[in-house]
């Protein structure tokens, strides 16, 4: 994409698209104001609309090529432990401007009781190539982006 092609943004308080140079930060139509968040691109909306799919169902949906992986930390809490954790990670949606500045909905925070004490996990989805070797150059083609899910303990970040 070349700097003076303008993307379209979609306004999170009226809804409605604009084209821009840059993140706007005041919509034309509604007059509404805010950051990243109120203003996505198009293709952000595109992405978290895609992650929301692939975590909401465990990577059941073939269409979104991807993989889920546990670290060890997470991997020796248990087989309970982890069908609790696939769980809130699926129903997860308590997106924030703290986890989720730029709207791609690709990173949260679970706590899952674990012997009777609250463990806490984080999740993230990176995107890469289908060779899972670099950055997806096209995040939001499908058919050019896997998405990994890797579920780890704060103490493993």
């Amino acid at each position: 994409m070349l700097d003076d092609q303008p993307l379209a943004y979609i306004c999170k308080a009226c809804g409605k698209p604009q084209e821009a140079l840059c993140q706007p930060s005041i919509c034309p139509d509604c007059g509404a104001k805010g950051g990243a968040r109120d203003f996505p691109s198009q293709e952000t909306v595109t992405i978290a609309e895609q992650n929301d799919r692939f975590r909401a169902v465990w990577n059941a949906d073939f269409t979104i090529p991807g993989r889920i992986l546990g670290t060890p930390g997470v991997a020796a809490l248990g087989f309970e432990f982890m069908q609790s954790l696939m769980v809130a990670v699926m129903q997860f949606s308590d997106f924030t401007a703290d986890n989720d500045p730029y709207g791609c909905r690709n990173f949260g925070i679970v706590t899952i009781p674990h012997e009777g004490k609250p463990t806490r996990v984080y999740w993230k989805i990176d995107l890469y190539d289908r060779n899972l070797e670099f950055g997806s150059e096209a995040p939001s083609d499908l058919t050019k982006t896997t998405r990994v899910m890797t579920l780890l303990l704060p103490s493993e970040y």
